[in-house]
Order: C-alpha cells, then sequence, then structure tokens
C-alpha cells in the first residue's frame, strides 16, 4: 500500500514509473553560513523524519558542505530531493485574490504583479502558491516569490558540484497558509518578520515569534513525527516548512505554480530501473526467441511453400481461364459458320428454265434471287399471260404473289411476281394432288 502523503507529492506520471524508494524523500534548505537537512520517510501509516543534520559552509567551498551532508543523510541520487532557500535578490509577496485554476494563475499573477512590486527584474521567473481562505467563499491567498533568472546560477554550480539534480525548488514562505502562526527565518531575512500576509519588521515581535513558532511546531507535527531526542526545531524550520507542503492535499495543486527549475537540474529518475528494465526485457526476447524460434521457422517454410503452391495454383486457373475464353470463342465462330447457307448450286440451271420459260414478249426489268424466293419485276405487251401454266412446267418454284397493272393507254402492263422456292415436301404434295 502507497503512503497517501506520496500521492500528493508525485503527480502520477511520476508515481506509476516508480520502482523503488517511493516511501522517502530529502529536503535541503542552504543557507549563507550552514546547510541543513532532513530525510523524511512513510512509516507505519504516518510520515517522519528519519534523518537529519546540519553543515556549516566554508565560504571558499561551499559545495562541501552541501556533499556532506547528503552523504550523511544518506541521499542517494535516486531519492528524490526538495530544495528550499532564498537566492539573491529574490521578492516575495502575499496577494488577497479571486480563486480561479491554478493553470490560469500565471497570467493573471502577470497582470497583477507590477501593482504591487514598482520595479520588477527584466525576464523574471515566478513560482507562486495559493491556498483557499477559510469563511470567504471565492478568495485565495496567493503567495509569490519573483527573481532574476540569474540567481539560479548559484544553485546550479551548488547541484553541479554536488552531482545530483532536484525535484524541486521551493521557497519557505510558499509554505504559508491562511491561519499560520508568524514566520521567523534569521538566516534569510533578519530584520523582518511574515506575519498575516504581510512583511513587519523583527524589533518588538519577540513574543509574537515565539508564538508563531509553536504555532508552526504543532502544525508540522500534525503531519511529520519529529524525533524527540538530538533536534532543535529552529535549524530545521525551513526544511520542515516546504516538507509540511511535500505531503499535504495542496501540492499536487500547487505543483505546476512552483516549478521553476529548468531542465538540466530536474532529476533523472529511474534511469538504473530503466535499464534493469530494458536488459530483462532483452533476456525475455532472448528465451522467446530461443524457445520459439524452431516453431517460427517451421511455420515459415510452411507459409513459404503454401505460398509458393498458392501461386501456382493462380498461374494454371489463369492458364485454363485463358484456355476456356479461346475455346469458347472459336466454338461461337464455328457455330456461326455452320450455319452460313452454301447458296445455291443450280444457279445457272434455273436461271437458264426461269428465262426460257418467260415468253418473248416479257421483258425482264428488276429481278432479286434469294434462298427462297425470286422477286421479278416485268413488262409485257401482251394482255392474255397465264403464269399458272409459265410456272407449272417448272418444278422449283410456286407463284406466291401476283400482281398486274395497266400502263399508259393500256399499251404496256407491268407485273410484279414472287416465287417462292419449292421444298420437296411441297413436291410431292402438288404431285399427289395432280394425281
Amino acid at each position: 500500500m502507497r503512503p497517501p502523503g506520496f500521492r500528493r507529492l508525485f503527480p502520477e506520471k511520476q508515481r506509476d514509473m516508480s520502482i523503488f524508494n517511493d516511501r522517502e524523500f530529502a529536503v535541503l534548505a542552504f543557507a549563507p553560513n550552514r546547510v541543513s537537512g532532513c530525510v523524511i520517510n512513510y512509516l507505519k501509516g504516518h510520515w517522519e523524519v528519519l534523518r537529519h543534520g546540519v553543515e556549516p559552509v566554508n565560504s571558499t567551498d561551499p559545495a562541501a558542505a552541501w556533499k556532506q551532508l547528503l552523504r550523511r543523510l544518506g541521499c542517494g541520487r535516486g531519492m528524490r530531493l526538495l530544495i528550499t532557500g532564498a537566492l539573491p535578490d529574490g521578492l516575495f509577496l502575499s496577494l488577497r485574490s479571486v480563486a480561479i485554476p491554478i493553470r490560469e494563475r500565471r497570467g493573471a499573477l502577470a497582470i497583477e504583479l507590477p501593482r504591487h512590486l514598482p520595479q520588477l527584474p527584466e525576464n523574471y521567473l515566478m513560482q507562486f502558491t495559493d491556498f483557499p481562505i477559510p469563511d470567504d467563499a471565492g478568495f485565495a491567498a496567493v503567495n509569490v516569490y519573483v527573481l532574476a533568472p540569474s540567481a539560479l546560477e548559484r544553485l546550479a554550480a551548488m547541484l553541479t558540484q554536488c552531482e545530483r539534480r532536484a525535484e524541486e525548488f521551493c521557497y519557505p514562505l510558499l509554505a504559508v497558509r491562511p491561519g499560520d502562526g508568524a514566520v521567523y527565518l534569521p538566516e534569510y531575512e533578519p530584520d523582518f518578520v511574515f506575519m498575516n500576509g504581510q512583511w513587519h519588521p523583527a524589533t518588538g515581535l519577540e513574543a509574537e515569534i515565539e508564538t508563531g513558532r509553536a504555532a508552526w511546531r504543532k502544525s508540522i507535527e500534525a503531519a511529520l513525527s519529529l524525533p524527540q531526542t538530538d533536534f532543535d526545531f529552529r535549524d530545521y524550520f525551513a526544511a520542515l516548512m516546504v516538507a509540511r507542503l511535500a505531503v499535504s492535499e495542496d501540492y499536487s495543486r500547487c505543483r505546476s505554480g512552483i516549478g521553476l527549475l529548468p531542465d538540466r537540474l530536474h532529476q533523472v529518475r529511474y534511469r538504473n530501473q530503466l535499464r534493469v528494465t530494458v536488459l530483462l526485457v532483452l533476456i525475455l526476447a532472448a528465451q522467446w526467441l530461443w524457445s520459439g524460434g524452431g516453431d517460427m521457422i517451421a511455420n515459415y517454410r510452411e507459409y513459404y511453400r503454401l505460398s509458393a503452391e498458392l501461386n501456382e495454383l493462380k498461374t494454371k486457373t489463369r492458364q485454363l481461364q485463358t484456355r476456356m475464353r479461346r475455346t469458347s470463342k472459336e466454338r461461337k465462330e464455328n457455330l456461326r459458320v455452320a450455319g452460313i447457307s452454301a447458296g445455291e448450286r443450280d444457279l445457272l440451271t434455273k436461271f437458264a428454265e426461269l428465262s426460257k420459260a418467260l415468253p418473248n414478249t416479257v421483258r425482264v426489268t428488276n429481278l432479286r434471287w434469294n434462298e427462297d424466293s425470286v422477286d421479278l419485276v416485268m413488262q409485257s405487251e401482251s394482255e392474255n399471260l397465264n403464269f399458272p401454266a409459265i410456272f407449272e412446267s417448272i418444278g422449283y418454284w410456286k407463284i406466291a404473289q401476283l400482281q398486274q397493272r395497266q400502263g399508259w393507254n393500256n399499251a404496256v402492263s407491268t407485273i410484279n411476281l414472287k416465287l417462292e422456292a419449292v421444298t420437296p415436301k411441297t413436291a410431292a404434295a402438288q404431285s399427289g394432288s395432280k394425281k
């Protein structure tokens, strides 16, 4: 079971990637003369300070104190690290604003900040948090920290020399919620106290400072279990303020507003875990290839054989289809040729008999000879022509149609005659009737 604060400390995408060490994180607070830190661990259903330490800073080699403290806390490169402290020329203020989504807050602050700060750094960076104001619906207390981009150079140098990267940088007062006590951090602001959303001179506010520190300790102990011995709350006040925010419900909501560090300073997470994952994947792939390689090769060969057989069948199918089309075409051509009539074999004989049977007084002006009939257009000066008697002697035709028209002054008559071929059955019937 994951600790409840872990979900608030790290967003869903990063949490899903976690493999080891998902119950620990460290908070490091730096100051000009010392660096302090705590390792927060989730044990028995509650967050607690597992290890803590303070190291003095040597002005000639400030990175040595960072290295020594990280080593003392057992903070490896895989452990999540939050950094807090005050950067050069940073400006902090608290505003009372309308409650809006955190993703829209940055644009609203860019418009509102010039009204509260007379002079802003060029190309300034900004981080912020907002908390709902109790009993004041629709409003929120907004904490804003503004700094110049060059202010990150010292922090980048310390992390680079320690060969570390950080989860995020968070100014301590960004963790102040409405109703929290007075905050006095002499290592960052020795002359001022932040109280009731405003800065106040520290002179004469000793009682408020002590009361505020006691209230803060009570609030932090409600979220984190503190060591009972060898632990000075004042040395770790800034780190514990950020730790309380990190394990609260507000962190995941405000995380996008706190984001300040460039990518080169962010922690590269789970590098070793990803390497192990890649190695395991390669081993599993090799095992799968070894166990399934024989079957895969046999399947490939069978597939290759079936593909070749299929291609061969397709080729044969195309050849048979081509042959069938060619045969069908030839068959149709043969049927067409077979259906063509050979024509009249005794054409000349029949033509001669027709010419012989017609009287000399008849002149043929038009002749059309078909396989089954003969059409004649004739002219004659004779009036009494007996065509049935003329064609009775010719057994090839019979008169199918006869028309005769008298011409001018009844001198010449025009005869339209249609003869039909006599089939053997018809000829036999005619001969039988004659008998």
